[in-house]
């Protein structure tokens, strides 16, 4: 998810990051990169053999994830990454053995590409993965496997979901091939295909977005063909346009790619429940909405909002009455489709017809996030009883048809945890997992 999710708690302040020096170990001498401005040498020679089927699966019956966004997601102009509090602070070796105990298969660890894209010398990038590759690391020790995700970011400058995709000749999308290279070709060196997989660019922008551009599945080809040279036994996990909408998914020809390639699509519906109190549009005026719908709560919760947007002296007079409209439009949907459980099973059903006419199996589909906002940093969300329904009937819909998953997130906005960094047990069993 992206930074749509807003609410920062007293130990997630983003942007702030470690050290991008730290010593390269000797397989990353190795590293191969695509040509650019800014090194100008060769992209890595295919390899002939490649994995026949999908590597990176689970070792019971289906894939189990959480997302980790900490300290790699976040970025604050001219801070790589979390400098205040690195990898140990956040996930130390106690931690990471209680995460695994609570049965889940692998971590998606989140990474903004921003610091890797931004260095000068291939010296700096090496180094930079180096610092990444620790964490990756550290989670295979606690016997968990990682998907390590390029979370490129919506808001900086520079490198943002609109300038990487400029093209198969735009220098920023040439750029980010030859990070992915680089980056792919560290994994092949270092971890076996079962252990690591590669995801490619979490939430592609919507298909307005490249009205003048080259489209996204060109890009995304060409993307996906230099990285699967680099790494041509790993797993490679691809998403559809629309930030890994459902819909976008569906968009998604599966011709181009592999056996070996896991498709996601991210879950976030209804948005009216799932960003209620989000820092977000009309999402933040809503609060305590349950889930699922009650048909006699409708009128209480658009007085309730339509109230506290009016009485907002922050918001001009000419944005609230944008809002209240938009506000009473989805409030209707969630009440009158309705949204409720056997909605999410069709909607999720959308992706199980989509794997079986283009013939890809079903373990090859992903469920890569989903979660819902509940009380964080001094905002008032979903309350734990309707957050534990909403998560329990995603997470079965999703098993149901034979989906992996992986829950967002461990203890940022959505988090499924305590102020302390312990598993909240409702939510934990919400999800099937066991309690440490």
């Amino acid at each position: 998810m992206r930074s749509r999710k807003n609410g920062v708690s007293p130990r997630s302040q983003h942007g702030l990051s470690r050290r991008l020096a730290l010593r390269a170990v000797a397989c990353a001498a190795a590293y191969g990169v695509t040509r650019s401005p800014v090194f100008g040498q060769q992209t890595a020679a295919p390899s002939l053999d490649r994995q026949a089927d999908v590597a990176f699966v689970s070792s019971h019956d289906r894939l189990r994830g959480i997302n980790i966004q900490q300290p790699f997601a976040h970025w604050e102009t001219g801070e790589p990454w979390n400098r205040r509090r690195g990898w140990g602070s956040w996930m130390p070796k106690e931690r990471l053995a209680e995460i695994a105990a609570s049965g889940v298969d692998f971590l998606r660890i989140c990474v903004d590409p921003a610091p890797l894209l931004a260095v000068e010398t291939k010296a700096d990038l090496t180094s930079g993965i180096e610092t990444v590759l620790r964490s990756v690391d550290a989670v295979l020790q606690a016997g968990m496997k990682v998907l390590f995700d390029v979370h490129v970011s919506t808001e900086h400058l520079d490198w943002n979901i609109q300038t990487l995709t400029d093209g198969i000749k735009g220098t920023h999308f040439l750029r980010l091939v030859e990070v992915e290279t680089s980056i792919a070709t560290a994994l092949q060196a270092r971890y076996s295909p079962q252990s690591v997989a590669l995801e490619l660019f979490n939430e592609p922008p919507p298909p307005s977005d490249f009205r003048f551009k080259t489209a996204w599945a060109e890009q995304l080809k060409h993307l996906y063909d230099a990285v699967r040279s680099a790494a041509p036994k790993h797993t490679l996990i691809l998403s559809g346009m629309n930030y890994a909408s459902i819909d976008g998914l569906v968009s998604i020809d599966v011709k181009p790619f592999d056996a070996n390639t896991i498709f996601v699509f991210h879950y976030y519906e209804p948005f009216l429940f799932t960003l209620q109190g989000v820092n977000l549009s009309y999402n933040k005026y809503v609060h305590r909405l349950q889930f699922p719908p009650q048909p006699g709560d409708r009128v209480r919760v658009i007085e309730r909002a339509t109230s506290l947007v009016k009485s907002d002296e922050g918001t001009p007079l000419w944005r609230k009455e944008l809002l209240v409209p938009q506000l009473i439009k989805n409030a209707d949907q969630y009440f009158n489709v309705p949204e409720d459980a056997a909605f999410i099973r069709r909607r999720v059903g959308e992706v199980a017809a989509w794997a079986d006419k283009n013939k890809v199996d079903r373990k090859r589909v992903m469920c890569g996030e989903f979660g819902c906002f509940g009380d964080f940093a001094s905002r008032t969300g979903a309350a734990l009883s309707d957050r534990v329904m909403w998560l329990q009937t995603v997470r079965q819909a999703v098993e149901d048809n034979g989906f992996g998953w992986c829950v967002h997130d461990l203890d940022e906005s959505f988090r499924i945890t305590n102020d302390d960094g312990t598993f909240v047990p409702e939510l934990l069993a919400a999800l099937g997992l066991r309690k440490p």
